[in-house]
């Protein structure tokens, strides 16, 4: 099944297809810790939460950045191209389970954020929200979903006119996952599982733990 309807926001690039196993490996790998598995169970067996990241300062953005510049160039074109391209996806997807007339001011958010998205020059979005995707990651890799809807995002959201942009696309997902089929699930997660994956490879270029 298509996740979207335009292929070209989809990354194809050779050697960036994974399973929900290499993701969860790559994590693994990373945090030096081991990951049971947890995809059928009704319980979390996820470790204890680390603080939640706080919002980046443009100083602490330059600071990465000057650590990307000795990396690989390509290598990290790829991560933050397929990123940005994930993120895009997932937004895409919910536009398309929208109705027109119905949700016509969700529709405006959510091409506010496509449009913030292609406006933002894609290693500095992956360097403002990569450490929230991992600090996610053992939740995403067990689906728990629980701890997405019921967790506080305020503290994680930089306090600009851009919030409340960020806090409706949560707030969208929040209100609808109930109604969404396993399917429909199941896209979410699989996207959910790409965007960590190269989290997890940015990791291994910068040796970050």
């Amino acid at each position: 099944m298509s996740i979207v309807d335009d292929t070209s926001m989809v990354d194809d690039t050779p050697g960036q297809e994974m399973t929900e196993q290499t993701t969860g490996d790559a994590a693994a790998s990373s945090d030096s810790k081991t990951i049971p598995d947890n995809k059928n169970s009704g319980t979390s067996v996820c470790p204890p939460d680390d603080p939640p990241p706080k919002p980046m300062s443009e100083e602490d953005v330059l600071e990465v950045m000057a650590k990307m510049a000795k990396l690989d160039a390509k290598e990290i074109s790829v991560i933050c191209d397929g990123y940005a391209n994930k993120l895009k996806s997932m937004i895409v997807y919910i536009k398309n389970k929208l109705h027109v007339r119905k949700d016509e001011d969700e529709l405006v958010e959510l091409d506010r954020i496509l449009r913030l998205i292609n406006m933002c020059p894609k290693d500095e979005l992956f360097i403002r929200s990569k450490d929230k995707i991992w600090h996610a990651r053992y939740h995403i890799i067990h689906r728990d979903s629980q701890w997405f809807l019921n967790r506080d995002y305020s503290a994680s959201i930089k306090k600009d006119n851009k919030q409340r942009m960020i806090e409706t696309l949560i707030r969208m997902i929040q209100a609808k996952w109930k109604k969404m089929s396993e399917d429909e699930r199941e896209l979410y997660w699989q996207l959910a599982f790409e965007i960590l994956n190269l989290v997890a490879n940015f990791k291994k270029l910068t040796d970050e733990h």
